[in-house]
């Protein structure tokens, strides 16, 4: 009889030893599923996030273009030599978009310098001060009008023979003209080539 007490004593403490294992087996399960689940969880919101935006593109060199413009005055073509900027103005409400300046330099009976734009609006409907800024040399001023139409998206500069003496020599040029809504906002011009021979 006390050997079967005993039997029965000695599976009833196997038993108790078995139960605690499978809890205490089951419990580490539990605690290291929970991390698990949320490392999947952040994963899973990785891959279904947009990606984020790209990097803006480097600056890009611009080269002297060269056309025929014939005067409606005259009617005679004038040679037009125009530079874009490597950069751009981003407008405010309620212009869209971006604009990007053009310098212009027109030969002819009566040689003429222009910035223009191919969005927003230049203030300079009662004359304007546009500054022009070579690399390490002191700024040039000159006064600015309207196109001669009342055209809002030309600027018409007052010394075409020192804005063309920079155009000939700067490897880079800022110029700062006045935006509406925008105020005073400057662009960028770095020619890959200088002005071709005989402007």
């Amino acid at each position: 009889m006390k050997k079967i007490w005993i039997a029965i004593g000695i599976v009833f403490a196997v038993a108790v030893v078995v139960m605690v294992l499978a809890f205490v087996g089951l419990y580490m399960v539990v605690r290291h599923a929970a991390p698990v689940s949320d490392e999947n969880e952040k994963m899973a919101e990785l891959l279904t996030e947009p990606p984020p935006p790209s990097a803006p593109d480097a600056p890009s060199m611009e080269r002297w273009s060269y056309s025929g413009v014939q005067d409606k005055a005259t009617g005679k073509i004038g040679q037009v030599a125009c530079l874009s900027s490597q950069d751009y103005v981003k407008l405010a409400p309620p212009y869209v978009g971006g604009s990007v300046g053009t310098l212009c330099l027109r030969k002819g009976v009566k040689p003429e310098a222009y910035f223009k734009v191919d969005n927003g609006v230049i203030l300079c409907s009662r004359g304007c001060e546009i500054r022009l800024t070579a690399e390490g040399k002191t700024p040039l001023i000159v006064n600015g009008t309207e196109g001669k139409e009342g055209e809002t998206t030309i600027v018409v500069f007052d010394s075409y023979s020192r804005i063309m003496s920079m155009a000939r020599k700067a490897k880079q040029m800022k110029i700062e003209v006045p935006y509406d809504r925008m105020g005073v906002q400057a662009l960028t011009f770095a020619p890959t080539d200088p002005l071709v021979a005989g402007w």
